[in-house]
């Protein structure tokens, strides 16, 4: 199976902007969405965010470990900062599985002295430090995970 995996942390708010966001954290974002902007399809957009993300292949562990890195130091600012009602965090993990753009995972029934060649498995953990960072912080975890199979339809299979 290809998998198709990344991993976000996003502080959000309908009043503190993301450029105030990023003074008040002094950690650079990798996007920000400005509350106001009209999104593709039309659709306004209700709060401001600043984003960070790690898409780097492997498994998600790793990188939700590098999204913390980066916030670490950052991180009384970022107790601070979540205390405040109109300001939220959230870690979010999104997988694509059957994504033809993804990467190959070892298949079921592969030797396990041979699983070690492949990429990490479909499991994921979060440690004890990850975890205390995340309740510290005030952040919550959103994952979303999607089945790219094609259907009987998209296989051209009609009855």
């Amino acid at each position: 199976m290809k998998i198709r995996q990344y991993s976000y942390f996003q502080l959000v708010s309908s009043v503190v902007s993301a450029a105030e966001m990023t003074i008040r954290l002094g950690v650079e974002p990798d996007e920000v969405e400005v509350k106001g902007t009209t999104r593709a399809g039309g659709r306004v957009r209700g709060v401001h965010t600043w984003r960070i993300e790690d898409s780097v292949e492997g498994a998600i562990d790793d990188q939700i470990e590098r999204l913390i890195d980066r916030l670490e130091p950052g991180r009384a600012q970022l107790i601070a900062m979540t205390s405040d009602p109109d300001i939220w965090s959230r870690l979010s993990v999104v997988r694509y599985f059957h994504d033809p753009d993804g990467v190959h995972y070892a298949p079921g029934g592969t030797p396990i002295d041979e699983v070690r060649d492949w990429p990490r498995p479909l499991g994921w953990n979060l440690s004890v430090p990850t975890l205390q960072f995340l309740t510290s912080t005030a952040t919550s975890l959103d994952v979303d995970e999607y089945d790219l199979s094609p259907t009987d339809e998209d296989a051209g299979c009609h009855d």
